[in-house]
């Protein structure tokens, strides 16, 4: 399964109060949740980061 997924699966299940809260991003930005989902829903650079640094990797499959 893609990071990608894997997160927007993760993301889908909290309360919206959850989706809310304010975390980091790989700058030190404060962002919330939702602000991140959107970085990651649409492929930007940052979106990336922050999955990486969520520790998300694609499932590697031969």
């Amino acid at each position: 399964m893609k990071a990608k997924t894997k997160c927007m699966e993760m993301f889908s299940g909290l309360p919206d109060e959850s989706q809310q809260e304010l975390i980091l991003d790989p700058y030190g930005t404060a962002r919330t949740l939702n602000v991140c989902y959107l970085n990651i829903k649409h492929n930007t650079q940052l979106g990336k980061q922050i999955l990486n640094r969520l520790g998300y990797k694609d499932d590697k499959t031969s």
